[in-house]
C-alpha cells in the first residue's frame, strides 16, 4: 500500500526484503491461586525471551527499599510511578526489574496509573529499544515480567492482602523466522546534499500516533516535494519506511548492511515519528494536560544541528505544531541510534499517555495535526538548505 502511495512522486521505489530471526510470543497468562485472570497483563519488555515456566509463588508488595528483603522466591508487585508517559516510568529509571533479579524474586509485576478500563501496554523496563542488548544476551531474561493496568493492579493488591499465590505461563511460536520488507524510494535534487527521511511500523501495537502518523507525513512530504522543480530541491531525498524498529533497531541495521554504498554519503537522517498527539475523549475524562503536542522533545544528535536548532522555536509556532518551543537534547533516539555520529540526525517526538498501548487509536490523530507536521518539515528542510530559500512554503 505504501509503495502505491509513494510511486507517483518518486524516481524509484524498491522493497528490500529481509528475514528476521527472533522468538515471538504466542500467548501468555497471569493468574492468582483463586483463579482470577489478569487480562491487561503483557510481558515487559515484549521482545524479551522469558522462561516459559514459572513456579507458583506468593506475591509480595514492594513500596520501599526495605521491602526488597522479602522478595526472594516470591513474585514482586509494585506500582510504577509515571509522570506523563509509559515510556518514562520509575521501573525504567530505577532499573527495578534488575533489582528483582538481584534479590532472587520468582517473577516481577508492575502496574501503570492508567485511566479506568482495560489498558494493554508494551513498555520498556530498562534502556532504549534501539540499543543492542548487552546485559541479557539475546534478550534472554532470567525471570518473567508483566505490566498490568491500574484496575488489575488494584486486584493484585487485594490478592496480596488475602495471601494468595500467583502463577504465569508464556509460550513462544515454534517459527522464529519472519519475512518482511523495508520500502526505499528516491527523489532527485540538485547539489551534493543527501537526506534520508525515516518512518516505521512499530512492531507491537503499530498505533495511530506510533507510527501511522509518521507514514502519513512521509507520503505528504513526498507529494509536496514532488511539486517543486528539481532545480529547487537542493538535496537528494531518500524515503525509508522500515518494517519495524524494535529488536535493537534490527530493520534499519539490516537495510544499511544490504545497501552500504547507497547510504554511505547520507548527510542527515530525519525520523518522522509520533507526529500528532490528540487526547481523544478519554484524555479529557482522565485530565491529561493539553495540548499533548506541546510535550515534544527535539533530538539533534550529540554534535547538534545548528540550523535546525535555531529555526525550531519559530517553526513550531508558525506551523501550529506546538504553542511553545520544544526541549532540545543533543542525543539520539530510536532508529537514529544506529546512524548517530556518522551523519546529522533530527527527530521531534513525544510519547503521550497512550504511547505503546492499545489505546493509540485513530481518534488520537487529526487531519490538521498531520498537515501541520508536513508544513513544519517542509519549512525545516528549507531552513537547513535542502530546499531553495524561496520555496517550501
Amino acid at each position: 500500500l505504501l509503495i502505491e502511495q509513494l510511486r507517483p512522486f518518486m524516481d524509484s521505489v524498491e522493497a528490500v526484503l529481509y528475514t528476521s530471526a527472533t522468538p515471538r510470543l504466542r500467548d501468555w497468562e497471569l493468574r492468582t491461586s483463586s483463579g482470577a485472570v489478569f487480562h491487561s497483563a503483557v510481558p515487559a519488555p515484549f521482545d524479551a525471551l522469558f522462561p516459559e515456566i514459572c513456579p507458583t509463588a506468593e506475591i509480595v508488595l514492594v513500596e520501599s527499599d526495605a521491602d526488597w528483603a522479602k522478595a526472594a522466591g516470591k513474585w514482586v508487585y509494585l506500582e510504577a510511578k509515571m509522570a506523563f508517559s509509559p515510556a518514562d516510568t520509575s521501573v525504567r529509571k530505577e532499573k527495578l526489574y534488575d533489582k528483582a533479579v538481584e534479590h532472587g524474586a520468582a517473577g516481577f509485576i508492575f502496574s501503570l496509573p492508567t485511566p479506568p478500563g482495560t489498558w494493554r501496554a508494551v513498555v520498556p523496563v530498562d534502556k532504549p529499544f534501539a540499543q543492542i542488548e548487552q546485559k541479557y544476551v539475546n534478550g534472554a531474561r532470567p525471570i518473567q515480567s508483566f505490566v498490568v493496568d491500574a484496575e488489575d493492579g488494584a486486584r493484585l493488591k487485594s490478592a496480596i492482602e488475602r495471601g494468595e499465590k500467583v502463577s504465569a505461563r508464556i509460550s513462544y511460536s515454534t517459527n522464529t523466522n519472519y519475512d518482511g520488507a523495508n520500502v526505499v524510494t528516491a527523489m532527485k535534487g540538485q547539489g551534493r546534499m543527501r537526506i534520508a527521511l525515516l518512518a516505521h511500523l512499530d512492531s507491537f501495537f503499530s498505533g495511530a500516533n506510533d507510527d501511522a502518523s509518521g507514514l502519513a507525513v512521509m507520503v505528504g512530504l513526498a507529494q509536496r516535494l514532488h511539486t517543486l522543480l528539481e532545480s529547487t530541491r537542493t538535496a537528494h531525498f531518500d524515503f525509508i519506511a522500515l518494517g519495524g524498529h524494535h529488536n535493537s533497531a534490527e530493520r534499519i541495521r539490516d537495510l544499511l548492511a544490504k545497501r552500504p554504498d547507497r547510504f554511505a554519503d547520507t548527510d542527515a537522517f530525519i525520523l518522522l515519528e509520533h507526529l500528532d498527539c490528540q487526547p481523544g475523549a478519554e484524555g479529557a475524562a482522565a485530565g491529561w494536560p493539553t495540548p499533548l503536542n506541546d510535550f515534544r522533545t527535539a533530538y539533534v544528535g550529540p554534535d547538534g544541528w545548528p540550523e535546525a536548532e535555531t529555526a525550531l522555536p519559530e517553526l513550531v509556532r508558525e506551523t501550529g505544531l506546538m504553542t511553545k518551543a520544544p526541549q532540545v537534547l543533543r542525543q539520539c533516539i530510536a532508529d537514529l541510534f544506529v546512524v548517530c555520529g556518522r551523519a546529522k540526525v533530527f527527530c521531534l517526538i513525544s510519547a503521550p499517555p497512550y504511547y505503546h498501548t492499545d489505546h493509540d487509536t485513530l481518534d488520537k490523530l487529526s487531519r490538521v495535526g498531520l498537515e501541520n507536521a508536513v508544513e513544519f518539515h517542509m519549512r525545516r528542510l528549507r531552513a537547513t538548505g535542502a530546499i531553495a530559500p524561496e520555496f517550501g512554503k
